[in-house]
């Protein structure tokens, strides 16, 4: 937030965004790879279940609508609520694209996610599924 604050007056405001999601994401990226570990394919939904208490900023809960996927459904996120509350809520995007990011990464699992609270949803749909 300081730092998208501190550009857009020397950038404008789209340079600045975009200057601001690349920090983010490769610091968030690089976070989450170190608080994360891979989801295995086997397993899916014990490993997201036991992922829940690691989203700090996150309420939601885990269910198994099929044997090779899991969906995570988060009610109230925190990062979205920050940056409502210091005027700066273009940023809480950049949040879930750090999510987006990361979880590309992870081998043998695809996330979906049709809906953000951070793009106005009522909630963050992430659904997990092992790839064949």
């Amino acid at each position: 937030m300081l730092l998208y604050r501190a550009l857009v007056p020397r950038l404008g405001q789209p340079a600045a965004l975009a200057l601001v999601d690349e920090v983010v994401r490769a610091g968030g990226v690089a976070f989450l790879a170190a608080s994360i570990p891979p989801l295995p394919p086997a397993g899916l939904a014990a490993a997201a279940r036991a992922l829940v208490p690691r989203f700090f900023n996150a309420d939601g809960e885990v269910t198994e609508p099929g044997p090779e996927r899991v969906d995570f459904t988060v009610t109230r996120c925190r990062f979205v609520e920050l940056m409502a509350a210091v005027g700066t809520p273009e940023l809480a995007p950049l949040c879930c694209a750090v999510d987006e990011a990361f979880f590309a990464s992870q081998r043998g699992v695809r996330l979906d996610r049709p809906e953000t609270l951070a793009a106005g949803d009522p909630r963050c749909a992430f659904h997990f599924s092992v790839l064949r």
